[in-house]
Order: structure tokens, then C-alpha cells, then sequence
């Protein structure tokens, strides 16, 4: 039998588990409505009712819900019942891992190449994490129509320099990285 957390658990273990990409837990979400992640329950929508009686002015009709200025209020509320199942999100988080890996196999004294400079970055080590805000920004600046694509908005975040980003790559290279990392998570 597989063990079920709220959704607000959900969310709580992904911030913790990633506190520097608010991004994840859209990618969580994506993850869910994609049957990646299996989700059970409903979010249900009730209307508001009324503890009180209103007093009107003859001739004044009620109605709904106001505000202190007069405006009318969303009368709805949210009851959300829906649950995650904590082996599919811990498998999906850990895809996400970003702590280096151990070789298993034992190290060649022997081999000459060991003080030889690798190629690339090491095995293991992602830009995830640091490119998660990055992404978020680019996000936020196409939705709020401030650059007309993920490629402008890339551009925009991390300069013609490329300093805005991380890593040692050529700044087209890190533009080519941030919108890939884009369209896998906001392919609408």
C-alpha cells in the first residue's frame, strides 16, 4: 500500500528539497497533469452563504457579497482534498539530484592520465538548480510581454557577456541551455 501527503505537504517537500527554484513546483504540477506524478482527490468550489441578514434601503436590491467600498467579492471558496503519492514525488525529485556521483570503480594508480585535465564539466554536477531563477525570470518577462520569446528574454537576463548565467560556456551556449530548460518546463 503506497502512502499519500497532501497536496500542501507536496509543495512543502519540494520547497525544502529546493529552496532556490520556485519554478519546481510548476514543473511539479506539469508533473501531476502529466500522470507522472499520481494524484488523488478533488479541489472542490463551494459558494459562500450568508451568517447574516442584510439590511437594504427600500428600494435598494441584494446582491451578493461586498466589500467595505462597495465592491462585490469572489463568492467562492476552495476546499482542496487532493493528495500526492509520496513514492511517485520522491522518484521525480530525484531526478533532480544534484549532488556529485561516486565513480564505483577503484582508481588506477598506475594510469597516468588521472593529473590529466578532463574534459567538460564533471560527471554529476548540473546547472539545474542555478538556472531554475533564471528560467522563472525568463517566464515572468515573455507572460509579462517585456521580450517577445524565451530566446530574447535569455539574452536580456544574462547579457552579451554571458555573465548572467553560470558556467564557463560561450554565451550562445548558455542561451541554448536556459531556453531548452524553458521549453521542457513551459511547452504551452
Amino acid at each position: 500500500m503506497s502512502e499519500w501527503v497532501s497536496l500542501i505537504e507536496a509543495q512543502a517537500m519540494i520547497e525544502v528539497r529546493f529552496p532556490a527554484a520556485p519554478s519546481m513546483i510548476q514543473a511539479a504540477t506539469k508533473a501531476m497533469k502529466d500522470g507522472r506524478i499520481s494524484v488523488r482527490g478533488t479541489l472542490l468550489r463551494r459558494k459562500r452563504s450568508l451568517d447574516f441578514v442584510p439590511i437594504l434601503n427600500p428600494g435598494q436590491n441584494y446582491e451578493g457579497l461586498i466589500d467595505d467600498n462597495g465592491r462585490q467579492i469572489d463568492a467562492q471558496y476552495d476546499i482542496d482534498t487532493r493528495e500526492v503519492n509520496l513514492a511517485d514525488l520522491l522518484k521525480w525529485m530525484a531526478k533532480f539530484n544534484t549532488s556529485p556521483t561516486v565513480n564505483p570503480e577503484p582508481a588506477n594508480q598506475n594510469n597516468d592520465q588521472d593529473d590529466a585535465p578532463t574534459q567538460g564539466r564533471p560527471r554529476g554536477r548540473s546547472y539545474v538548480l542555478l538556472d531554475a531563477p533564471l528560467v522563472e525570470q525568463m517566464r515572468q518577462m515573455v507572460l509579462d510581454r517585456i521580450e517577445p520569446s524565451p530566446t530574447a528574454a535569455a539574452w536580456a537576463i544574462i547579457g552579451r557577456d554571458g555573465h548572467g548565467a553560470y558556467g564557463n560556456a560561450d554565451p550562445i551556449n548558455k542561451v541554448d541551455r536556459l531556453v531548452g530548460r524553458y521549453t521542457k518546463l513551459y511547452r504551452d
